[in-house]
């Protein structure tokens, strides 16, 4: 097995006090761990004024290594210190601002749902969950059971307060006030700096990877749902959600795959209430693997289900509820899946064990458990959240 990679390190800077190249001279970047040997990992050349600009990746471990400027037959940099890491990625499951949660934030402020898990969440290089409503003034309810609705100002609050990089809208509840609404929650979500998953103005849109860069490594997510009601798929010059055909599985993901380095694939799917995936769940997952995913997050259940590692990816078949108007002990067992990504995908993994309260997560006092990654059969057999 190789060793994980490090995210790019972008270097900005000047060769002094090393001696000023002519313009057009090259210049390398070099790095290496503790007293071994300098390895070259980038190559740019200087201006005039002596100064570069340039970008490499680091294949050293994660950890402290130094790094320098070199300018062949002319001197070097002194060497800098740099810290490595993996970048932290943290998912969570379901989030509705709407129904009883809606009404808890109406009472106590936009800042309630998040009073337990915002500081868990903020401290994450990326966090990611499912929004499970519509948000929007606009539209009239869809004849269905359910219909959850929120405001522009709790959206606002989830931004501010649980720091939420990307939001998943391919689900059941996105479209339940029609398709400006759906429009509307879309374009709120990107107002207040969040990328908008698996649903858009048309088709394309719904399908387009959204790609978040951190720490110098790209990460592009794609969103897909089947479940009912089939009238929210996007369709050409129809606003809805990225509906989960196998073909546009593999097509988005492949497409995500040539502008990221690491892509995760989020699907609604699955059978209320059921603890473990079923068939279809995998058959898509699958998919999704085989076109280059290396992570996989899935909700609609409303309850934990296993995570597993399939192929070479890790595969987390549903994250259950996180602000929800949740009753039962399966229902209300949550928590915080927390992935450190390298650009070979993922390098280990946490989960904070939370349970919902009020509609509002409340995190577990004991500390993050560890995933084990390096077990590989109990990998491939499934890892239940709540018993770690």
């Amino acid at each position: 097995m190789s060793s994980p990679r490090a995210p790019w390190l972008p270097a900005v800077g000047s060769l002094s006090p090393a001696p000023t190249p002519p313009g057009g001279r090259d210049l390398v970047l070099e790095s290496r761990t503790g007293d071994g040997p300098w390895h070259a990992f980038a190559h740019a050349a200087a201006d005039d004024d002596g100064h570069f600009a340039v970008k490499g990746r680091v294949l050293q471990r994660p950890g402290r290594i130094e790094v320098r400027g070199r300018v062949p037959g002319a001197g070097t940099t002194k060497p800098v210190a740099v810290a490595i890491r993996p970048l932290r990625l943290a998912a969570v499951g379901d989030i509705n601002l709407g129904d009883q949660p809606g009404d808890a934030i109406a009472a106590n402020g936009p800042g309630y749902p998040w009073q337990g898990a915002g500081k868990a969440l903020r401290h994450a290089d990326i966090t990611f969950g499912n929004l499970e409503c519509a948000v929007s003034t606009r539209g009239e309810p869809f004849p269905k059971e359910y219909n959850f609705r929120a405001t522009p100002a709790a959206l606002a609050g989830l931004r501010r307060n649980s720091g939420i990089d990307v939001l998943n809208l391919a689900n059941n509840h996105v479209g339940d006030y029609g398709p400006d609404a759906t429009i509307d929650t879309v374009r709120g979500v990107e107002r207040l700096g969040m990328k908008a998953v698996g649903a858009g103005p048309d088709l394309q849109r719904a399908l387009a990877p959204q790609v978040v860069q951190r720490l110098g490594l790209k990460v592009a997510f794609v969103g897909f749902s089947e479940i009912a009601p089939i009238e929210f798929a996007a369709a050409p010059g129809r606003p809805g959600t990225a509906w989960a055909r196998p073909d546009q599985i593999a097509q988005a993901v492949q497409a995500a795959r040539r502008e990221a380095d690491v892509v995760v694939a989020t699907f609604h799917w699955g059978i209320e209430k059921q603890t473990l995936e079923t068939a279809r769940q995998r058959e898509l997952a699958d998919v999704a693997v085989r076109a280059g995913a290396q992570v996989v997050i899935g909700a609609h259940p409303h309850t934990l289900q296993p995570v597993r590692r399939q192929g070479g990816a890790i595969v987390a078949y549903s994250l259950g509820n996180f602000v929800f108007a949740a009753q039962s002990p399966e229902t209300t067992t949550t928590g915080i899946l927390e992935l450190d990504l390298t650009a070979e995908g993922v390098a280990k993994g946490n989960w904070r064990a939370a349970r919902i309260a009020g509609s509002r997560p409340l995190l577990a006092k004991q500390a993050p458990r560890r995933l084990p990654m390096r077990d590989d059969l109990r990998m491939e057999a499934g890892v239940n959240l709540p018993e770690l």
